[in-house]
């Protein structure tokens, strides 16, 4: 997908700073709970398009409905994007603060608040990264079936490079949690992404993906 197409808006959301000639892959958990979250998660797709090495690369998970954790009560569209980068974990961590806000996200709100938007770094390369501000692979994603599914559709085979363990195992010792694999349309290949135009949210017909780990 040639980044010229993309809508005007995406163009004028952050860039990164210039990429380095190394190509790696990156994945990214992508959530949301306010306003027209599947709107929101195709946002987040073109935005992520817009700074990938290569937007033809890019794979995505179905959207998936998981009960909130924390205070807010109303449930989180959940997703898994897989792209290729040029860029830096920092150079990312940085856009990705910039993107949220522009979606109206407050960054300072506390833990689990609602949010429009929530783009999580979950791993770039194979090998784990530690940072002051970032540690990838992202230390709480092996807990949380909401990252962990749609993942699981993306990266089959993932492994834990700190622990070694498959994603599979990962699944199977998470805490229970309700994570319904919904039919919301969320990506495919580069010229099939959903239109921007005429976007709902309305419960979609969906079905339990893990009888072991959640419900309908």
């Amino acid at each position: 997908m040639d980044k010229s197409s993309l809508p005007t808006s995406i163009q004028r959301t952050p860039t990164v700073p210039s990429p380095s000639s190394t190509s790696q892959s990156i994945l990214l958990a992508i959530g949301s709970n306010v306003g027209n979250r599947v709107e929101e998660c195709e946002q987040a797709l073109l935005f992520v398009a817009s700074q990938a090495s290569d937007p033809g690369k890019i794979h995505t998970s179905s959207l998936w409905e998981t009960d909130p954790v924390g205070p807010s009560e109303t449930p989180y569209l959940n997703g898994v994007i897989k792209a290729t980068t040029n860029h830096s974990p920092l150079e990312w961590l940085g856009a990705i603060k910039q993107y949220e806000a522009s979606r109206g996200r407050d960054l300072n709100a506390p833990r689990w608040s609602a949010r429009e938007i929530d783009i999580d770094i979950l791993m770039v390369g194979h090998e784990p990264l530690d940072y002051p501000e970032l540690h990838l692979p992202h230390k709480e994603m092996t807990q949380r079936l909401f990252v962990l599914l749609p993942l699981q559709e993306v990266e089959p085979g993932w492994t834990d490079p700190v622990h070694g363990q498959g994603i599979d195992h990962w699944i199977r010792q998470a805490p229970s949690l309700s994570c319904t694999k919904t039919s919301y349309f969320f990506g495919g290949s580069s010229d099939e992404w959903p239109s921007r135009q005429g976007s709902s949210d309305k419960r979609a017909p969906s079905h339990p993906a893990n009888p072991h780990n959640s419900t309908p």
